[in-house]
């Protein structure tokens, strides 16, 4: 996300109503959703130490056709008035000849030590957006986000050449990011954005092909994601993708990638959910990453929050996104610009800069954590690989405002998230099978440490059954568990 100019509408999530009559069968219980074990992503982010330790698997990166090609091919030998080694300009054209006669000058130390870091952390993976377009295709020389249907020849020769060089580090090809947030992103008409998506996804599926066969043993297959649509994209917009010459976009990508800012974690999974429905048609319901997702804590946004909002809003977000299906979700993203207290009043103003869960400055050595850090961990730590159970724990008595969301996994390990949707504190008692019960703050500050010794602590009260009586706000709260022999639920109750 970025500078934006579209305000969002609707926070609350929809309510469903099943069936019209007593007479209708009652709606089948909601199926469990498998939440993938490589779930968390990160927008530009920089330190492999600190990502690892919030458990990112993903880490975003604008890929540009800049900083790749900086300056414009030359001519290799001398055609209609030009001399060899004279520069390419856009007035000479790109006809076939003219395109065959080029060298291109590539920035062959792009993204090397970006990369490199990545190969060196085995649990993290490139996420490469290729945007945007180059100063010098355009007759003014500086860059408009637009790339004419003239210059698409070029562009395909750089996605190209970029794919082929890097397909081995990067394990995600994203086309282009947010063509709806116009002119900040995207000048051109949506058609033009089609066509280019349309040229990026078959060129690396052209190189995808080429390394088949240079490498046949290996069976190589590149990852496509497109769109990056942000949240304020109308859904003709969305659709025109899909259907644009004859369907050729969705047969060559292998998700579409989504923005669903908004005022809070419920309207955020509207957002999100309202983007399943329009894309679902096309066969990519189950098939969309959330590339971006965040609250900034200082600035004018409409989902500006406080600081200490932010615990609350990441485990929210995260968890309701997740239940609903969003295979991927990549916060936005790691760091503050700087500290708050040293900024000018229009850098405080400037809402792009306090995103981060983390401040970009260090006392003795280590980052200053903001409130917020600590809980993406902690949900980081608990959630994926795990199995979300919709029909459970069972709860009695309990007002609908209590929410709870119960995950388990293969090998024994249990996490259950309760809230209370209400501005107010409420009891609840929780029976919790099992043994090991550990229960984790996420408005805590620091990350707990690896070997669990700080600040883990069973429920206050837990008797040797598994029954304690919690406090719950609006700010998560996250309980963990090994089931043992004992394979029962938990149950959660009024006090």
């Amino acid at each position: 996300m970025r500078k934006i100019s579209v305000l969002l509408a609707g926070l609350f999530l929809a309510s469903c109503n099943f069936g019209d009559s007593g007479n209708s069968d009652p709606a089948p219980d909601p199926l469990p959703v498998s939440i993938p074990s490589d779930i968390m992503g990160m927008v530009h982010a920089g330190d492999f130490e600190l990502l690892e330790t919030m458990g990112v698997v993903w880490m975003l990166s604008d890929f540009s056709w800049d900083g790749f090609e900086p300056a414009p091919p030359t001519y290799r030998e001398a055609m209609g008035g030009k001399s060899a080694g004279d520069r390419w300009k856009p007035a000479d054209g790109v006809t076939p000849a003219i395109l065959a006669n080029l060298d291109h000058h590539w920035n062959e130390n792009y993204k090397v030590d970006y990369l490199a870091g990545v190969a060196s952390h085995p649990s993290t993976r490139a996420f490469a957006v290729m945007a945007y377009d180059t100063p010098w295709i355009h007759p003014e020389g500086s860059s408009d986000n637009h790339v004419s249907a003239e210059m698409l020849p070029l562009y395909r020769e750089q996605v190209k050449t970029m794919v082929k060089k890097l397909y081995r580090d990067v394990g995600v090809w994203n086309i282009w990011n947010e063509p709806d947030n116009r002119p900040r992103f995207w000048t051109g008409t949506d058609e033009e954005f089609y066509a280019l998506t349309k040229t990026a996804a078959l060129a690396i599926r052209e190189v995808e092909t080429e390394l088949n066969v240079e490498h046949p043993d290996e069976n190589i297959h590149l990852t496509i994601t497109g769109g990056a649509f942000f949240s304020g994209a109308s859904p003709e917009f969305i659709r025109g993708m899909f259907e644009y010459d004859k369907g050729i976009i969705k047969t060559t990508l292998d998700a579409v990638a989504f923005h669903p800012y908004s005022e809070t974690p419920q309207s955020v999974t509207k957002a999100y959910n309202d983007f399943k429905a329009i894309v679902t048609p096309y066969g990519f319901g189950d098939k969309i990453w959330v590339t971006e997702e965040g609250y900034p804590s200082g600035g004018y946004y409409p989902w500006t929050i406080t600081e200490a909002e932010l615990p609350e809003k990441v485990v929210k977000t995260l968890t309701l996104l997740a239940t609903q299906g969003a295979g991927h979700i990549f916060w936005y993203h790691l760091f503050d610009s700087k500290k708050y207290a040293d900024a000018t009043p229009q850098e405080k103003a400037d809402a792009e800069k306090w995103f981060g869960l983390v401040v970009n400055s260090k006392v003795d050595g280590k980052y200053v954590l903001k409130q917020g850090a600590n809980a993406y961990a902690l949900w980081a730590k608990y959630i994926p690989g795990y199995t979300y159970r919709p029909t459970l724990p069972k709860r009695s008595g309990l007002s609908a405002d209590i929410q709870s969301f119960y995950f388990e996994k293969d090998d024994g390990k249990r996490t259950l998230i309760l809230w209370n949707d209400k501005d107010a504190s409420l009891g609840v008692t929780v029976i919790l099978p099992g043994n090991s019960w550990l229960l984790h703050d996420p408005a805590e500050r620091e990350f707990e440490s690896a070997d669990g010794t700080n600040r883990l602590a069973p429920p206050a009260g837990i008797d040797s059954g598994g029954k304690a009586v919690i406090t719950l706000s609006k700010t998560p709260l996250i309980l963990t568990w090994n089931a043992g022999a004992d394979p029962l639920p938990p149950r959660i109750s009024a006090p």
